[in-house]
Parts: structure tokens; C-alpha cells; sequence
């Protein structure tokens, strides 16, 4: 469950913020209406929702960019923050990737990693948080995913 915020008049300067209590909502719903909720389930897709203005190659790398995230972070969870995909393993960022006109980019590996494959990153454009992967060449996959993996280790290390 979570929270709604409403605008109803919006002032100036100041104001008063009301918060809707969803738990409490929810416990208001019948029953019936509670099995309905219960048998939902959200997806969300970044290619479907954001991507699906790009041309097919770029979505088709972008989806095997997300499977190969997936399959180097099993046990993550996967949000959607920003208009950018992002996995977070006990709700600490593992990576987010995006694309943009000319290139892709990973974000939330940390520093640590991207340190630690420094000569391996030699070739792509950083900066803080950020490594760029050209959009008109073939995307590292096997790179992405020893990053990725690398990230779960540091994770995993700090309990």
C-alpha cells in the first residue's frame, strides 16, 4: 500500500499537505473487491511504456540490455524511477540503465566497481554515476554483466 497526494487548490506560498492513508481505504473494501486486488498483478515494461517511440533495434537492445541485468542479478527486484529501469538488491541500487539519443548508460554500479574495472571501462565516456555505451556500436553485454555481478558481491559483502 502506499500514499496519494491531491492537489485540490494549490497556493502561492505555504498551504496544508492532506495524506490519504491507502491501508485504511483498503480495509474499507469488501471482501470480494479485496480478492479482485489481491488476484492483480503490476508489470511494468520500459520498452513497452517509454521505449516504444525508439526504433526496433534500439528497444531490442534494450530489452536484451534488461535480460542480461536479470540474468547477472537474479534475486533483484526491479523498479522503475526516473523513466529509467533500475534493480536494487536488499533496497540498495545495483545498476539502472537508460537510453538516450546517442548512447545507453548504466548508472548505480558505484564506485567501487567502476574502479575496480577501470581499464575495462577505458573505452567509454563516464562520469560520476554515470558510464555512456555508444548507441551506434554493439553494447559489452559480457562487460555489463561482470559489472553487475561484481555490484551483487560488494551487496552481498556488506550484509
Amino acid at each position: 500500500m502506499g500514499s496519494i497526494l491531491r492537489i485540490v487548490e494549490s497556493p502561492q506560498l505555504g498551504g496544508d499537505t492532506l495524506w490519504a492513508d491507502m491501508g485504511a481505504a483498503y480495509d474499507l473494501l469488501e471482501e470480494r473487491t479485496k480478492e479482485q486486488i489481491e488476484a492483480l498483478l503490476g508489470l511494468h515494461d520500459f520498452v513497452r511504456v517509454f521505449g516504444r517511440h525508439l526504433p526496433a533495434d534500439k528497444q531490442a537492445t534494450l530489452r536484451r540490455l534488461r535480460r542480461t541485468i536479470k540474468a547477472a542479478a537474479p534475486k533483484a527486484s526491479e523498479s522503475l524511477s526516473y523513466g529509467i529501469v533500475g534493480y536494487k538488491l536488499r533496497r540498495k541500487a545495483v545498476a539502472y540503465f537508460g537510453y538516450w539519443k546517442a548512447h545507453y548508460a548504466l548508472y548505480g554500479l558505484g564506485s567501487r566497481v567502476t574502479k575496480a574495472h577501470a581499464a575495462e571501462l577505458k573505452p567509454y565516456l563516464q562520469s560520476k554515476g554515470t558510464i555512456q555505451l555508444p548507441a551506434d556500436k554493439p553494447l559489452p553485454y559480457a562487460l555489463v554483466t561482470k559489472l553487475v555481478k561484481a555490484r551483487i558481491a560488494e551487496i552481498e559483502k556488506a550484509g
